[in-house]
């Protein structure tokens, strides 16, 4: 059970006796994706459905939207191996490389200030059992130690959330490329519908004639060729 740096007060005949116990803040472990997992949300969202190619524009005199004209689609079903994707779109590496370093650093900093703050709860309890400090030094430094206990907390949960903006831009990004590469892969195939399958999906089977993973992942990747 966690306990507060100041846990309790007894009355010990006329002077205070204040037990001062370490508030450990268990598991300092910001959440955020690891490894290469960003497409576990896109998967479960990446359903693309076209119905035929844009063809030209036409715009309205009036001087209202422009209608986009559509040829009707072939009526095929084809899929993006969300696997393949994960593991070898650029983007996600680079990205994901990005999020976990970030969270490795959060992390060390966080650690080193619980561990002065112990360290200063250590100290305090010492000094406290040897009386060596008056009662307005106890409770300034009960004080003291409780303020820096939640600024610790309200810091970490700012870097926390800050973190978790992050991944949910870059999930974002990813899913943004990965639509438009589809879709001018898809422009010359002009399927129906396009899917995303996983290998632990519930898809079984799925035909590998219709798998236009390597057509989308080059497209993808174009921009990362050196």
């Amino acid at each position: 059970m966690e306990n507060t740096f100041i846990d309790t007060v007894n009355q010990n005949d006329a002077t205070q006796d204040v037990v001062v116990k370490e508030k450990i803040k268990k598991n300092i472990n910001i959440s955020v994706v690891k490894d290469v997992l960003f497409f576990v949300l896109i998967a479960s969202l990446f359903v693309l459905h076209f119905v035929g190619k844009p063809k030209n524009n036409v715009a309205i005199p009036s001087g209202g939207p422009v209608v986009y004209a559509h040829s009707e689609g072939t009526g095929e079903i084809v899929y993006v191996n969300v696997d393949s994707l994960n593991q070898h779109y650029k983007l996600v590496t680079i990205l994901t490389d990005d999020i976990t370093a970030e969270k490795s650093k959060q992390e060390a900093i966080f650690a080193n200030r619980q561990k002065a703050l112990e360290a200063k709860a250590a100290q305090f309890q010492r000094n406290y059992e040897s009386g060596a400090l008056t009662p307005t030094q106890v409770q300034n430094a009960q004080a003291q130690l409780m303020k820096e206990s939640d600024a610790l907390q309200k810091d970490y949960e700012v870097v926390a959330t800050n973190l978790q903006l992050r991944e949910m831009t870059a999930l974002q990004q990813i899913a943004d490329s990965l639509k438009i590469a589809v879709a001018r892969v898809n422009s010359v195939r002009n399927a129906s519908f396009v899917l995303s399958y996983q290998n632990t999906g519930g898809v079984i089977y799925a035909d590998p004639s219709k798998d236009i993973t390597r057509e989308v992942l080059e497209e993808l990747n174009k921009a990362y060729k050196k």
